[in-house]
């Protein structure tokens, strides 16, 4: 006699999972699926269609198929709290949001920032290269590798903003001639130009007054023939204390030099254009011998920064594709002014004789040799994660405080490197990435609290994220949606434009699951994602508002009278994405908010889920009369029509396919989402649904026979069903 099993399966919400297998395949995940949303209520239903805003308007200004864009949240702008700007890259400019405005359209600001002002001299194309951006106090810093990293600020009284030019510095530590013959003095005919840069760079300058009436290094070479002095003991080791502290060569000499350099650093050069001959010449009574350009060329960096950040009051940048600096990460000093950002250096002069320590709040150059390219920098915590292409590491301060004279680098384990920095997500200050491998993040280990990769698709989804395709990968974009503790990942599957952005991979950090959406393209003009951005539903903007009494407007001493009032802001929270409209090229904003549960307003997509495998355990027996309860949440609200032909609003309808086994055919098809009375209209309120039931249960009887069955739940083009579970009886033969 057939053995009755019940099989209940009431939290279908665990996402797709595409690495397990008939025999351990996790319950309350899919096999495959497509176009579902997951609630932490347990329901599974049809995401909302993707479509523009119906309140706002495309932009007055197109973007060109194919350009890439980038999208930052410019935070505490001109100094106020809670006021923050969309940063919109469209190609080779800049395009500023007042975030506070609904609709978004309406918070276009008037200036624009065009990068082609700010190109560096190199190969890169302004318009191709996604810039990398970040709030640095009331600041906010832009840079790529084709453009001179710049710096934004806001006056909030002429709503304009200034744009300056950074101009990085760093103190030269760089040795430019053969330091084994440092440690002997060398005559004036064999010395080179290297020699007497570096002994220059060593602070043995010209100095006058009190040291010596004729300065130290002309002291000194009047004493040796015109040699130049060995640089193991610094110039003020000569010095005289029984003669007012004058410098003599003989007081030098009687010093024990050792084999030791001493320190260097006195010439503070630009980063990319080190013009060391011109730092010599400059020095004050240094004409006698000058040094050329052909006896020591200028060291000329094409490449410019790809990244940036915010942390320890500092601006951080790195990412320099160069064998010199692509592993360096470079810092300002604390930021107190706009000159602090290109002060990548300590203020005190290293080879001073008073005042040479390197202060806490000192900008400098931190090298990582086993890094390789760096791609991102990302503050986690305490620490600052730099992101390379081998794999993250962290620079951290001792006590968890970073002082430019105290802090410690090591590398994050267990995680893969970040090729595309797009991909790159800030969760509440938790990195996620997709790597070389996989799908990543850092958690804290349990114990040292140090910083540990997880590798978050190796177990889940790695066939899925593999077959996406290493050309579409690298042009993915991620957003994270605060609200709803979700990621974004949006890529493309045209390779005649990676950046048309159909499709979207969600990872639902509450209930760790991810979650594939696909979008449908118009039939003719195409309109499609470009980027995205979260919105807090928070903040203000300022409104000016006429005073009037009655009808009358006030007026003092024949001037009308304004108020100036903050308006909170009237975005809803969530993540708002840009589109790109396909008749005309211009942009505008939107959500997957539309319950016609049409993409663009007009075109159906697949929504379904298959569930697991129902087997009960058992392989080698047949099951048969196979009965599916499936419950639902009631969605209709109401009635739209008139005369003769009324239709329920917010209908849902859902199909279910059953397969035995691995037959491509289903064995049942059926509408499984039905209501069980006749729903009288009330033709004097249509908002009224008179249903006594706000959850719709079926009974489904399956065809067929087999050792296993999958379950597809499958929506109707234009229809939404919202799933909560279902549980499956079926009667097992005793036999095999």
């Amino acid at each position: 006699m057939p053995q009755v099993v019940r099989t209940p399966n009431s939290t279908f919400v665990k996402g797709l999972i595409t690495e397990a297998s008939l025999l351990n395949f996790p319950e309350g995940a899919s096999v495959d699926e497509v176009n579902c949303d997951l609630r932490r209520t347990g329901v599974r239903e049809t995401r909302k269609g993707i479509n523009f805003d119906s309140t706002g308007d495309l932009s007055t200004w197109t973007l060109d198929e194919g350009l890439p864009t980038a999208e930052f949240t410019w935070e505490n702008v001109s100094g106020e709290s809670g006021v923050e700007f969309l940063v919109l890259q469209t190609g080779d400019t800049l395009r500023f949001y007042d975030k506070s405005f609904s609709p978004v359209s309406d918070g276009e600001k008037s200036f624009t920032v065009d990068l082609n002002v700010y190109t560096a001299s190199n190969s890169y194309l302004v318009d191709r290269e996604r810039i990398s951006a970040s709030t640095v106090g009331s600041y906010f810093v832009v840079t790529s590798r084709a453009i001179e990293s710049i710096i934004l600020s806001y006056d909030v009284d002429t709503d304009t903003i200034s744009v300056r030019e950074m101009m990085p510095r760093i103190r030269d530590f760089d040795w430019q001639g053969d330091i084994s013959t440092y440690f002997d003095t060398v005559s004036a005919a064999s010395v080179t130009a290297a020699r007497r840069y570096d002994t220059f760079n060593t602070g043995w300058v010209s100095y006058t007054g009190p040291v010596s009436s004729d300065g130290v290094l002309n002291t000194f070479q009047s004493d040796n023939a015109g040699a130049w002095p060995q640089l193991s003991s610094p110039w003020h080791a000569g010095k005289d204390p029984t003669n007012d502290d004058r410098f003599r060569t003989n007081q030098f000499e009687r010093i024990g030099k050792g084999n030791t350099l001493i320190a260097n650093g006195h010439f503070i050069l630009k980063l990319y254009n080190k013009q060391r001959a011109a730092a010599y010449n400059d020095e004050p009574l240094n004409t006698e011998t000058p040094i050329t350009t052909v006896e020591l060329p200028d060291e000329v960096e094409v490449h410019r920064f790809s990244a940036v950040t915010s942390y320890a009051g500092r601006a951080w940048l790195a990412g320099i594709n160069s064998a010199e600096n692509g592993s360096k990460v470079f810092f300002t000093k604390v930021i107190t002014s706009l000159e602090d950002f290109d002060k990548f250096y300590n203020v005190n002069d290293p080879t001073s004789e008073d005042i040479s320590d390197p202060l806490d709040n000192d900008g400098g150059v931190i090298n990582i040799p086993q890094a390789g390219r760096i791609t991102a920098l990302f503050e986690w915590g305490n620490s600052l994660i730099v992101m390379a292409e081998n794999g993250p590491w962290e620079i951290k301060g001792v006590d968890n405080v970073f002082k430019a004279t105290e802090y410690a680098v090591s590398r994050v384990r267990q995680a893969d490197g970040l090729i595309h920095p797009g991909t790159l997500v800030d969760a509440e200050g938790v990195p996620f990435w997709w790597g070389p491998t996989g799908i990543f993040t850092i958690e804290g280990d349990n114990v040292t609290t140090a910083p540990t990769g997880t590798d978050l698709s190796k177990a889940t989804v790695q066939t899925f994220w593999e077959d996406i395709g290493a050309e579409f990968r690298a042009k993915a974009k991620g957003v994270y949606d605060a609200l709803n503790k979700r990621i974004f990942w949006l890529y493309g599957d045209d390779a005649a434009n990676p950046y048309k952005y159909n499709k979207v991979l969600i990872l639902d950090l509450v209930l760790q699951a991810f979650i594939p959406w696909s979008i449908t393209d118009e039939e003719n003009t195409t309109s499609y994602i470009v980027g995205g951005q979260y919105f807090t539903g928070l903040g203000s903007t300022e409104n000016s508002l006429d005073v009037v009494v009655g009808a009358d407007l006030v007026e003092a001493g024949g001037v009308q009278v304004v108020v100036t009032l903050d308006v909170d802001a009237a975005n809803a929270a969530g993540v708002t994405f840009v589109l790109r409209d396909g008749n005309t090229g211009k942009i505008g904003f939107g959500k997957f908010d539309d319950t016609t549960y049409l993409d663009w307003g007009t075109e159906d997509y697949d929504a379904y889920a298959e569930a697991a495998y129902v087997f009960d355990g058992d392989l080698s027996t047949r099951k048969k009369n196979i009965i599916v309860t499936v419950a639902f949440e009631r969605t209709e609200d109401g009635f739209t029509g008139a005369g003769s032909g009324y239709t329920p609003t917010n209908q849902s309808k859902c199909t279910l396919k059953a397969y035995w086994e691995d037959n491509e055919n289903p064995s049942s098809n059926k509408e499984i989402y039905k209501l069980k009375r006749l729903v009288l209209v009330d033709t004097g309120d249509l908002t009224a649904f008179n249903y006594p039931y706000s959850r719709v249960i079926t009974r489904n009887r399956i065809r067929g026979r087999g050792r296993y069955l999958k379950l597809r739940f499958q929506n109707t083009p234009g229809k939404q069903f919202k799933l909560i579970g279902y549980e499956v009886i079926n009667a097992k033969n005793s036999g095999v």
